[in-house]
């Protein structure tokens, strides 16, 4: 089916486009975008309101609190104070209101005050609605839809003054079918009236409105209100008595920003059914975990930071895609200053290198990259296969003797050293346990003859080589073509698999001297704000990063200089008018008029700048790091994120 583009109705523009994008802003900036209007005084509503006019078929189910007097909202705002992050919101929002303008914010108002959420009801949403959607508006219908073909798409809106929010609806509505010229038309559905309008020409959207006590339900059809209004009437059942959806809201903090529920088994159901696949047409059912699972996921304000957590149930006999809950050692290994750091349990159970693996074997075995099997083969003999071909040019089966031999704890650790100076200081390591030490070490012994054999050459500057440590082979790649000896060390050692840049290695087996990343009192910190027990986890040292680009970004500033636009021959002009008229009629010939091309004539000769007041200060300091914890237990897998923000 083509897909082309289509303009939103203004309506559209105003609430589904103009409306998300402000309020995604608005949501982290709390009542400061709204300052010097009267704030709500409407008591909070309960989480999830909007939850009651949500089938439960519904494939996806986004809330966002619009409660700008909520705990949630002004906890985000002091978080952002916190952060340095307030001036970065601050212009957002004067962008997103010049780009919207007062109108257009006066109109958003009277929905305000409550619960947003978005409902994708069927898979047509993947065809008639664009990722932009969310931020510029409904996007394209298919060529020759008609004004009641269902985009399985819908907006449900409660708002502080449910009454006002109706009637501005109307209004809105209104003026767009004038603009369009079209008429506005009231159908009754089941007792509830559904006003809407037809797209004004086949690069417009329609749009329908209705309302279910105390929601105000948009989209660009009636029809697909209509399981919407069912629900809210109780006769489709609601997405809160499906048990996954009552169990994985109660895993979570009651408390949000925003909300999300992702019916896997319903998506997967849905594709199953359907020929044109629309944004999921690259999808192999089998590969996507989350399709055999329901997942639910909040975003939150908390002391410590902004928090992202995430629980999802799994169906029978599906294998978690985490390993079992762990107590690592390998943070006590790696040095303090480590930027980054990720560790697990059982890399080659997880499946995480299955794919890759398979597109490196089917590369090799001359196949199409990310070929299904032929009619009537099973897909994993056809797998075991297509290992087995390979395997005859790699001299081992990448899969059995590599991949499943990834066994107990694996972690990858990152520091970055003087780089700029030393790109050998980089410190970085993959750690994984070994079933057999010596299947992985004759695999590497032949993958070491193949990368040897691909480098060499008259001229080359690639040497591999192979040198001993504590008894064990470790291959040796070295490289001189950029001038500094960049090396890769990599072997068994001690039933481990050690894959090291520089002199990572060696450090990793004789042991940090400057301390671990278990003792830095920063991870400690962070670490402590998630749950312990954990399968998995992730440790990002954002105020480095943060360094890093600032010291960056400030060298790059100061060795930038401007262009003047003052040539002297600007001087035979009295005024810049003059010089302006001289290079309007001959820009080619008075193009010294003109040093920073920018159409102005002279503008520094007539104009000199005045000096420029010093920069403000930002201070982002507080922010600190970012870290992420994932576990398992009877059938659910958890993850909690967060974004460390520090308190003064």
């Amino acid at each position: 089916m083509e897909v082309r583009s289509k303009c939103p109705s203004a309506w559209s523009h105003r609430v589904l486009s103009g409306g998300l994008t402000l309020l995604l802003v608005v949501l982290m900036a709390g009542a400061t975008a709204f300052a010097g209007r009267p704030a709500s005084t409407r008591a909070q509503s309960a989480p999830l309101s909007t939850a009651v006019a949500v089938p439960d078929s519904a494939l996806v189910y986004l809330a966002m609190t619009a409660e700008q007097t909520s705990t949630q909202w002004q906890l985000a705002t002091t978080l952002l104070d916190r952060a340095g992050l307030s001036s970065f919101v601050d212009e957002a929002i004067e962008e997103a209101s010049a780009d919207a303008n007062e109108d257009d914010l006066t109109d958003l108002e009277p929905f305000l005050g409550g619960e947003i959420a978005v409902v994708v009801t069927s898979l047509a949403a993947t065809q008639a609605v664009d990722v932009t959607g969310l931020t510029g508006g409904l996007a394209p219908a298919a060529e020759g839809e008609i004004a009641g073909d269902p985009v399985g798409f819908a907006l449900i809106v409660q708002a502080a003054d449910p009454a006002a929010a109706w009637a501005k609806a109307q209004e809105l509505l209104e003026e767009d079918a004038l603009t369009q010229g079209v008429t506005a038309a009231a159908t009754d559905y089941n007792g509830v009236p559904v006003i809407s309008i037809p797209p004004g020409s086949e690069s417009e959207d329609g749009t329908a409105i209705a309302q279910v006590d105390d929601l105000i339900l948009v989209s660009s059809t009636g029809a697909d209100l209509e399981p919407l209004i069912d629900t809210a009437a109780g006769t489709t059942p609601s997405i809160t008595t499906a048990p996954d959806f009552a169990m994985l809201q109660a895993e979570l903090n009651q408390e949000f920003l925003l909300f999300g529920y992702i019916n896997g088994q319903a998506i997967s159901t849905a594709l199953e059914a359907t020929e044109e696949l629309g944004a999921f047409e690259s999808l192999s059912l089998g590969s996507v975990p989350f399709l055999d699972s329901s997942t639910s996921v909040v975003l939150w304000a908390d002391d410590p930071g902004f928090r992202f957590d995430t629980v999802s149930t799994l169906a029978t006999n599906t294998p978690a895609p985490i390993g079992e809950n762990f107590d690592g050692t390998l943070n006590e290994r790696v040095p303090s200053d480590t930027l980054f750091f990720i560790d697990g349990m059982d890399l080659g159970a997880s499946g995480a290198l299955d794919t890759l693996a398979l597109l490196l074997a089917q590369e090799l075995n001359g196949e199409e990259a990310g070929a299904t099997p032929p009619a009537g083969t099973d897909q994993q003999v056809y797998i075991d296969q297509q290992f087995e071909q390979a395997s005859t040019q790699f001299g081992f089966n990448i899969k059995t003797d590599l991949i499943d031999q990834l066994v107990g704890e694996f972690g990858f650790a990152l520091g970055l050293g003087e780089f700029l100076l030393d790109p050998n200081s980089v410190n970085a390591i993959f750690v994984s346990g070994v079933e057999s030490g010596a299947t992985v070490a004759d695999a590497l012994s032949k993958l070491a003859l193949l990368i040897g054999s691909g480098v060499a050459g008259e001229g080359s500057t690639t040497t591999v080589t192979t040198r001993d440590l504590d008894g064990s082979v470790i291959h040796v790649v070295e490289d001189m073509s950029s001038g500094f000896p960049i090396k890769v060390d990599f072997g068994v050692v001690a039933d481990q698999l050690l894959i090291g840049f520089g002199a990572s290695l060696d450090s990793f087996v004789g042991g940090t001297t400057t301390g671990s990343l278990a003792d830095n009192p920063q991870y400690q910190a962070v670490m402590a704000t998630l749950p312990a027990e954990h399968a998995g986890s992730m440790y990002l040292d954002v105020a480095r990063v943060i360094e890093i680009v600032t010291s960056f970004s400030s060298s790059m500033s100061d060795s930038a200089e401007p262009i003047l636009d003052a040539d002297t021959s600007c001087g035979e002009f009295a005024t810049q008018v003059e010089a302006q008229a001289a290079y309007d009629a001959d820009a080619f010939a008075q193009s010294a008029l003109d040093q920073n091309f920018d159409g102005i004539a002279c503008e520094d000769f007539f104009s000199p700048a005045a000096a420029a007041s010093p920069a403000a200060e930002l201070d982002f300091s507080a922010i600190r790091a970012l870290a992420t914890v994932s576990s398992t237990s009877d059938g659910v897998v958890n993850s909690n994120t967060i974004l460390y923000i520090e308190a003064e």
